[in-house]
């Protein structure tokens, strides 16, 4: 994964291996303000070590969020964390810390616009899941980054939302959320809504780590959302990445339709496509690079996978870099270097799993989580 940021250095590289939101839609001057009024009008909790759960008032916003989804939360189930993954970090060192027996003890799972799939798992689905955890004993773990980037439907609702319709199954139920994908990555601020013991238990894992999150992250966010910002601006973001992968469908549909089987996507940042003539992924990274576009090959994420896999992130050429003049530039190039017969198939089967990871068959399929 360190690997995926270097070519951000280079302009002129479109980099389809990282889930990387696009710049141009950062609301930069909405995050200016909060961050004023996060030091003007409550500096010391911007600036001070603060309480490892969070700060008191982005905790009551975090529940109020989740409220609205219809999920019930109070602020003192909420434990804000370093981005979802260091949330996901702190379960994995405590529920598994004694973990001794052959039974599942953790499911970690991505229902909605899963990366890097983009599957979405049904309501159905979701329940069934909840009475397995409480028939087995095991802890569910719901990330959920991208669910709010629905571009077509209605949302799903969170597996930590379903819990009064399968008893006993909250005390097994654990919802990560995060900011990164729809304020800005930057930020590193996620939050954990988990049981009491489960919390109390992440809370003294997370001192050990960096006493509490970023106090100038935290009261940012705060007040971004008490302004409203954070309800106003990802229906923007939203609106540009349906266009962006209504685009990528179209080239696809009319430059790879014979050479990639792909998934038209719902939501979320990913397009998931396969190669049709058992062509290497891997081998074809080398021409793309030289076409100066990247991508990831599927074999680093599905090692078990019966067929190759087009794996590249959608987000920097579909979702972040939408110029359409320019696509349509690269479009032409590539249809003539594929006449002369050079490489350019490699760019453009990496530009069709750009939108990689959307829809999985999301009628047959639902996403898949990781057992531990």
């Amino acid at each position: 994964m360190r690997e995926l940021g270097k070519p951000m250095v280079d302009p002129a590289m479109i980099s389809l291996a990282g889930g990387y939101p696009g710049p141009e839609l950062f609301d930069r001057e909405g995050l200016r303000a909060a961050v004023d009024e996060a030091l003007r009008e409550m500096p010391v909790p911007a600036l001070q070590d603060g309480p490892t759960e969070g700060l008191p008032g982005l905790r009551e916003q975090v529940a109020r969020l989740l409220e609205a989804r219809g999920t019930k939360a109070s602020a003192g189930d909420v434990l804000v964390t370093g981005g979802s993954r260091q949330g996901f970090d702190l379960l994995v060192r405590t529920l598994l810390r004694d973990a001794a027996t052959p039974r599942p003890t953790l499911l970690h799972v991505v229902p909605t616009f899963a990366n890097p799939s983009g599957a979405t798992m049904p309501p159905a689905r979701r329940l069934k899941l909840l009475a397995l955890a409480v028939e087995h004993r095991f802890a569910i773990v719901e990330d959920d980054p991208y669910g709010q980037l629905c571009c077509e439907g209605a949302h799903e609702p969170h597996i930590a939302g379903l819990f009064d319709e399968v008893p006993g199954s909250q005390a097994w139920t654990v919802h990560l959320g995060s900011f990164p994908k729809i304020v800005a990555p930057g930020l590193r601020l996620g939050c954990t809504v988990a049981p009491p013991p489960i919390r109390t238990a992440c809370v003294l894992a997370e001192q050990l780590d960096d006493i509490s999150s970023p106090g100038v992250t935290q009261a940012t966010v705060q007040r971004d959302v008490a302004a409203g910002r954070l309800d106003a601006h990802p229906p923007k973001i939203v609106a540009a990445y349906r266009e962006r992968a209504a685009a990528m469908r179209d080239a696809i549909a009319g430059h790879l339709a014979e050479r990639v089987e792909f998934n038209i996507p719902q939501g979320g940042m990913f397009m998931w496509g396969r190669l049709r003539d058992g062509a290497s992924t891997r081998d074809l990274l080398p021409f793309a690079i030289e076409r100066k576009a990247r991508l990831r090959a599927g074999r680093h994420l599905f090692r078990r996978a019966r067929r190759p896999v087009v794996d590249a992130a959608v987000v920097r050429d579909v979702v972040a870099r939408a110029d359409p003049r320019r696509r349509r530039s690269d479009r032409r190039r590539d249809r003539a270097d594929a006449r002369a017969g050079r490489g350019a198939a490699g760019l453009a089967v990496g530009r069709g799993r750009a939108m990689s990871r959307a829809r999985v068959q999301p009628d047959r399929k639902a996403a898949r989580g990781r057992a531990a």
